[in-house]
């Protein structure tokens, strides 16, 4: 819908222009508020793209940024439909940090491995700081999945900070291993 080249990657077709694909960018933000990550209630995909269209919402942590006028501006929201938003949004502020993992939109890191990630390395930081070698050693994980995580927090350095600058607070659902 864009008009940007589409390219190949194994059996799958995408867009090359993440940042600029109206339906990419309304994809990552649905994926971020689904049941499996943020749990954010309310937030359907027609929804996201009013946030896109009249909000300018354009990454993960705009969500956090929209106000009750913002939604009351917005075709289909009163007072209750928006209070009811506003207050998923704020209970998502305090997740589970395997949700978080997933909901980052890692490529190839879905709940199981957000799961383990979460276990082994406890924190978003140590995750981000572990080497594509130490990766590719944690079952599941081959050199593929290894490169898609070191290159995910190499080209969004400031995505955890943005999300946590806005209250979202990870907090460890089970155990960390060593």
């Amino acid at each position: 819908d864009c008009g940007a080249p589409v390219a190949e990657n194994g059996a799958h077709l995408f867009c090359t222009n993440p940042d600029g694909c109206r339906m990419r960018i309304v994809a990552r933000l649905a994926h971020f508020v689904s049941k499996d990550c943020m749990d954010i209630d309310g937030l359907s995909t027609s929804t996201l793209e009013k946030f896109h269209d009249y909000l300018g919402v354009k990454e993960v942590y705009d969500i956090y940024d929209v106000t009750r006028d913002d939604l009351l501006g917005l075709e289909s929201f009163k007072d209750k439909k928006a209070d009811k938003l506003l207050l998923s949004v704020e209970r998502s502020k305090r997740v589970k940090l395997s949700a978080y993992i997933n909901a980052l939109g890692i490529p190839n890191v879905g709940k199981k491995l957000a799961c383990d990630l979460a276990r082994i390395y406890g924190s978003v930081e140590a995750l981000a700081a572990a080497s594509a070698d130490e990766l590719s050693a944690i079952d599941d994980i081959g050199d593929r999945i290894a490169s898609d995580i070191t290159e995910f927090f190499r080209t969004n350095p400031d995505l955890d900070r943005k999300l946590r600058e806005r209250g979202v607070t990870p907090v460890a659902d089970v155990p960390t291993s060593g």
